[in-house]
């Protein structure tokens, strides 16, 4: 009886030590798998993260040429504006002077 309890003690402890170990090669495994998911999601995360940074970016840039473009309208509009002030004064001073040449002018005989 001895005898029996200590090869069925001896067959419970090797059965043990056979699941300890296919425990460890599953956790290892799921271990593995679970770094090789991570690793995965960080690069699938990454990849988020630029195609988001890419969007602001684009986002940024067509904001920035808006503004640029509606300056420069502006500023076209206002060169413009003053090209046509000019000309406008221009204008009247030629006329002013051409007045003041005739009031000055002593009366030639035609």
């Amino acid at each position: 009886m001895e005898q029996a309890r200590a090869a069925l003690a001896r067959g419970v402890d090797e059965q043990v030590a056979r699941l300890r170990a296919e425990a460890e090669q599953i956790c290892g495994r799921a271990e593995q798998r679970i770094a090789e998911a991570e690793a995965g999601l960080t690069r699938r995360d990454r990849r988020q993260e630029l195609k988001l940074a890419r969007q602001e970016r684009d986002r940024r840039l067509a904001a920035a040429e808006h503004s640029l473009v509606e300056q420069s309208r502006e500023m076209m509009a206002r060169i413009e504006r003053s090209g046509r002030d000019a000309e406008e004064r221009v204008r009247a001073a030629r006329a002013a002077a051409e007045r003041r040449v005739l009031e000055f002018q002593p009366s030639l005989p035609r």
